[in-house]
């Protein structure tokens, strides 16, 4: 038999893969077998396929036809493994039955080969970017040039010099479905990539089996600009004239490209450049700056620069550090007075810092005594007051300098001289006359017309010296006699012989006064008394009186004094006590020289039993060294020893009320005495009892020493326009210290009333008004509200005397307030007197209510359009007075003004001859209405009303 038309397929494989999972459709594999016989031939026709020589089971079929009939055996595998490799072989035979010796057949063979790596890609080219928009971008192009009966894929592994050391895949690229596809290109974008970078990189072809690697390769991204800023930049060194800034280089990644340097441009607050640097070769990260103020905030931007240009800019601050000032206070000036200069100036044009303090010194250029001052930043001006430092017409220099808390800067300087002021005396050549201790001075003796006066210049002038004055006055009168005036003033020593045969006569006393002139005006003077000649005295002391103790052993002498004029020379008195006693007299006179000044005189030691003549005269001395010269001598008087049944004459001294005499008083009787400081009719009391001995002294009702001679001084001040102000302040000081009801009295209140009837008679002049500023005028006002508010306190008895007077002052005073062109609203109230004053437009008035009302014993007072008993401050009102609003028409300028007062207590309002049975116990309210008269009668009446008191 034959067999025809064998064949097997396919004839052979390529590879086969069987190791992967994700390898279909490559891990399956059909193996078919065909022979064909004539139909005729009866044996069969057998296909069999054997693996390796090991018969592998296929799937037979037969097709039978006229002519032939064909066998097909079909061997399939669907998930190939590794074992299924190597060599098949299909075989065709045809056997005849009973005759196994005859047999025809045929067979093929197909050889499976195992699977191997992928082919190595060829033709590989790296394309980097080119431009900044793709910088960071490489093309990998290459060849595959067969594919392994797998499925395929190709990536690109690469790392990157400092910046990307971790090596990176690209993304893959699978093969072709064609198995059988040659020199296959691919290209392989790289993303992400850093600019101006070194990368190297591989190829790998990667199967199931494995990956197959190109050799190492490379290439460099381009450079582009910095898109990163420098970092952390700060002033490390804190100076005041030069910084250092340092910074850390922009983030790596962000150079994009090589570093060049950097770019440093600075400016301060106001816009000013400071040296910087703009491309550096250096790639230090700090750069000092020389040329910045002290105490200045400054801008600065800074850039990294690689080798294409310059990045973005970061903004540092920094703040320089506190210096010395470089100039000094500015506008230093000075204005001296006598004896103070006030120094003025502003800030230093460069503080260079805070300003902690100025530091004054002045030099008084006269004693080279200097003053230095330390002042507090804060303070602008400085007034020296140093007592005993500078006087008048003293040249001086200063220097100020201002200091930060590194130091102090430069000084500024002034001069200046202080104003004249009166010239001490002329040195005036004297000659002393010591009578009894006491020193007289005068001029020497020339003649008996004739006054001789030598002098020298002031010690002080205090100024430049104009001329000298001499005056010759009578010594009692005053009256001026002569005078000289001498121009020539530019000598070291001065002589004037006065000679006159008329006025100048002996025994007659003179007082020669003279004075230096400057600038200023008359100096101090220097005056002493003079006789041309001393005479013989021609009286004796008068009215002698001799007051023996209680023992007798002491005696009190008094005596009127005698003048010089009466003496005819600088003198002395004498004493004389000669003893009568019915004892044997052991002693003789006793006589005793008493200073000229004295009018009494106690003599100690006597007998007690004895009586004494007392007598007296006068001795004069010219100091020629002759003597003295004994005048008349008195009749003696006779001082008999004491009365135990007497208290002796006594004086006492209060500390704060005065020196009383008391005279000699019989026991069990009270003497009075007037109150040396008053008030008019006050008297001291004291009485004698038994024994000859004195009780203390009752001197309550006499005012004190202080108080009187305050009230007194300031009882003779005139109130002028300059002074009022002041005046006011010192008055109302001083009575609301007048606490003592002994100096609450008629004599201080007449002074009140004095002083406030002339500042009402001052401040009725309407060109004293213009004058005064409202605030000068306020407080006058406030002042007086004051005064009447303390002396409400004093006695009833006291005020009657005065009191009309000082409402009608202070009435006076109110409209002066109110009627001021600059007037403004004003309220003062005090414990129980109040004053509202208002200006209001006159065409707007609607009428108004002033009220006064006590809140916890204190008093309120307010103004309102219309009475409302509703109204919180009617609850507790003392009074309220309202005025109707027709009063605008009797108002003749556009503003109406207007005055309000409450006197809580009716002490300045005396009844005058009261109805029986009266008591007054309202408080008194009142207004007054600027610019019109008090006669004026209103359109319509004003309501007042008043709160009574309660009486028990």
């Amino acid at each position: 038999p034959l067999i025809g038309n064998f064949s097997a397929s396919p004839d052979s494989f390529l590879g086969l893969e069987t190791s992967c999972s994700d390898s279909d459709p490559y891990d399956n594999f059909t193996l078919t077998c065909t022979a064909t016989k004539p139909t005729i031939v009866i044996p069969n026709l057998v296909i069999a396929w054997t693996h390796n020589g090991t018969i592998e089971t296929g799937s037979v079929t037969t097709t039978g036809g006229n002519m032939t009939t064909t066998v097909t055996n079909i061997l399939s595998f669907t998930t190939s493994t590794a074992s299924d490799s190597g060599t098949y072989r299909c075989t065709a035979s045809i056997t005849i039955p009973n005759s196994p010796d005859i047999t025809t057949s045929e067979e093929s063979t197909v050889t499976i080969r195992p699977q191997t790596l992928p082919v190595t890609a060829t033709n590989v080219t790296a394309t980097p970017g080119t431009t900044s928009l793709n910088a960071t971008t490489a093309a990998i192009s290459f060849t595959i040039p067969n594919i392994a009966y797998t499925p395929e894929n190709y990536s690109v592994k690469y790392t990157g010099a400092i910046l990307q050391t971790t090596e990176q895949t690209s993304i893959i690229k699978m093969s072709s479905d064609n198995i059988t596809a040659t020199n296959q290109e691919f290209t392989i974008i790289l993303t992400g990539l850093e600019e101006d970078t070194n990368y190297t990189y591989i190829i790998d072809s990667t199967n199931c089996l494995g990956t197959t690697s190109t050799a190492e390769m490379s290439f460099r991204t381009i450079p582009t600009l910095p898109v990163g800023d420098p970092m952390n930049c700060a002033n490390i060194t804190f100076l005041p004239r030069d910084v250092t800034l340092t910074w850390t280089a922009p983030a790596l990644i962000n150079q994009n490209g090589a570093a060049v340097g950097y770019n440093l441009v600075c400016m301060n607050a106001n816009g000013v450049s400071i040296n910087g640097f703009k491309t550096r070769s250096t790639t230090r990260t700090s750069f000092t700056i020389t040329n910045v103020t002290p105490f200045t905030s400054y801008t600065c931007e800074l850039s990294f620069i690689n080798i294409v240009g310059v990045g973005p800019p970061t903004q540092c601050t920094f703040e320089t550090a506190q210096d010395r000032p470089d100039d000094g206070p500015q506008n230093f000036t000075s204005t001296p007075t006598m004896t103070t200069v006030t120094f003025r100036w502003s800030r230093p044009s460069i503080p260079n810092g805070i300003i902690t303090g100025y530091q004054l010194r002045v030099t008084n250029l006269e004693t080279n005594a200097f003053h230095i001052m330390n002042i507090s930043s804060d303070q602008l001006m400085y007034t020296l007051n140093e007592e005993g430092f500078l006087s008048a017409y003293n040249n001086y220099t200063a220097t100020v300098t201002a200091s930060t808390v590194i130091g102090f800067g430069p000084i500024s300087t002034t001069a200046g001289r202080t104003l004249p002021d009166m010239s001490s005396p002329p040195l005036l050549v004297t000659r002393d006359i010591t009578i009894s201790g006491t020193i007289f001075t005068t001029l020497p003796s020339v003649d008996n017309h004739t006054i001789n006066v030598t002098w020298s210049p002031p010690t002080t002038p205090n100024g430049r010296i104009m001329n000298y004055t001499i005056d010759v006055d009578g010594y009692t009168n005053g009256n001026n006699l002569i005078r000289r005036t001498i121009t020539d003033v530019n000598k070291n020593s001065f002589m004037e012989l006065i000679t006159n045969t008329t006025i100048l006569t002996p025994g007659v006393p003179y007082n020669v006064t003279l004075a230096a002139y400057n600038e200023f005006g008359r100096g101090m003077p220097v005056e002493v008394t003079v006789f041309t000649r001393v005479l013989t005295p021609s009286v004796s002391p008068s009215g002698i009186r001799g007051i023996r103790s209680a023992d007798g052993t002491n005696m009190t002498i008094t005596w009127n004094a005698v003048s010089l004029e009466q003496a005819r020379g600088f003198f002395e008195y004498t004493i004389r006590l000669t003893r009568s006693s019915r004892k044997r007299q052991t002693t003789g006179d006793l006589v005793y020289r008493i200073p000229y000044r004295d009018t009494s005189f106690i003599a100690t030691n006597l007998d007690g039993q004895a009586t004494y003549g007392v007598s007296m005269g006068l001795s004069v001395d010219d100091g020629s060294g002759q003597g003295p010269i004994a005048g008349p001598t008195s009749e003696p008087i006779e001082v008999v020893s004491p009365d135990p049944n007497t208290c002796i004459m006594d004086t006492t001294v209060s500390a704060d009320r005065g020196t009383f005499e008391w005279p000699v008083t019989i026991s069990g009787s009270t003497v009075n005495v007037s109150c040396p400081n008053g008030p008019t009719g006050a008297v001291a009391t004291r009485r004698c009892v038994t024994n000859s001995r004195w009780e203390s002294p009752n001197v309550t009702s006499c005012a004190t020493t202080e108080v009187s001679r305050e009230f007194r001084n300031i009882s003779k001040i005139n109130i002028t326009i300059d002074n009022v102000v002041t005046v006011s302040e010192n008055l109302t000081d001083l009575v609301g210290s007048t606490t003592d009801t002994a100096d609450q009295n008629t004599d201080n209140i007449q002074v009140v009333s004095t002083i406030l009837n002339q500042t009402a008679t001052l401040l009725s002049n309407p060109m004293v008004i213009m004058s005064l500023s409202s605030s000068e005028l306020s407080m006058t006002t406030e002042n007086t509200v004051q005064i009447l508010d303390s002396i409400e306190e004093w006695s009833p008895n006291v005020l009657e005397t005065e009191s009309n007077n000082i409402i009608n002052s202070f009435e006076k005073i109110v409209d002066a307030l109110i009627n001021q062109d600059n007037f403004t609203n004003v309220t003062i109230v005090e414990d129980d007197i109040a004053l509202k004053g208002e200006r209001l437009q006159q065409s707007e008035f609607s009428g108004i209510v002033f009220t006064a009302v006590s809140s916890d014993n204190r008093l309120i007072v307010d103004t309102q359009v219309e009475d409302d008993d509703a109204n919180e401050m009617n609850l507790n009102r003392i009074a309220s007075i309202g005025l109707p609003q027709n009063i605008r028409n009797i108002v003749q300028s556009d503003s109406i003004d207007l005055s309000f007062t409450l006197y809580n207590q009716s002490v300045l309002f005396p009844v005058r001859d009261p109805p029986p049975n009266t008591i007054v116990g309202s408080s008194v309210i009142g207004a007054r209405i600027g610019g019109v008269a008090d006669d004026t009668k209103l359109p319509d009446p004003v309501v007042i009303t008043r709160s009574l008191n309660r009486v028990a």
